[in-house]
C-alpha cells in the first residue's frame, strides 16, 4: 500500500517529497537501514489504523500519505531547526512541518471518528519516539 497512487497528480507529489525526504534518510541512514525502516513503519502503521478500523467499526483505505508522513516526521525529527519553504515560498521549520503533517492526518482520518485519527498517527508517534 505504500507505493500505491490513485491519481497521476498524487503520484507526483509522492514521488517529490519521497525523493526529498526519503532521498536525505537514505543517505545518512545507509540503504539497508531506509529499507528496514520503511518497511517497519509501514507494517506498524497499517496494523494502527487498521486497529481503529475494527475499534469503531469502520472502513479504511489505506493512503501511501500514511507510511510518507511517518518518514517526514523522521526526517523533521532529524532536522529539527532547518528551514524549509512550503511551495517555495512560506519558510517553516522543520520542527513545525512535522506538527502539521501530524495535524492533517488527524484530522483527515479523524473526521468520520476521533480515535481513528488517533490510530492513523501510529506511524507518526513511532517516528517520533524513534
Amino acid at each position: 500500500y505504500p507505493l500505491v497512487a490513485r491519481d497521476p497528480i498524487q503520484l507526483l507529489f509522492y514521488g517529490l517529497v519521497m525523493w526529498w525526504v526519503g532521498g536525505s534518510l537514505e543517505r545518512s541512514w545507509g540503504t539497508k537501514f531506509f529499507a528496514v525502516y520503511c518497511a517497519v513503519i509501514s507494517v506498524i502503521t497499517a496494523l494502527g489504523i487498521s486497529l481503529g478500523a475494527l475499534l469503531v467499526n469502520h472502513t479504511i483505505f489505506l493512503d501511501n500519505w500514511l507510511t510518507l508522513s511517518a518518514l517526514i516526521v523522521a526526517w523533521c525529527m532529524l532536522n529539527p531547526n532547518q528551514e524549509i519553504r512550503l511551495y517555495g515560498i512560506i519558510p517553516i521549520l522543520a520542527k513545525w512541518l512535522a506538527v502539521g503533517t501530524a495535524l492533517i492526518i488527524l484530522f483527515t482520518y479523524g473526521r468520520s471518528h476521533f480515535a481513528l485519527g488517533l490510530c492513523a498517527l501510529v506511524g507518526c508517534a513511532a517516528s517520533f519516539w524513534w
